[in-house]
């Protein structure tokens, strides 16, 4: 299943579901807005999903 997804999408997912660490938690460690990791996890489960 995580074959589907590239680099960065693999990332999110382990980070969120192996490591356990909070959307907040991602968001500071990467830098990017709250918003964008939680749309981005979203569409990723989404895109796992559908496939």
């Amino acid at each position: 299943m995580l074959s589907i997804l590239n680099v960065n999408e693999k990332k999110l997912i382990k980070m969120n579901f192996f490591e356990g660490k909070t959307h907040k938690i991602i968001s500071q460690e990467l830098e990017i807005p709250l918003g964008t990791v939680k749309s981005r996890i979203k569409n990723i489960l989404k895109k796992m999903k559908n496939s």
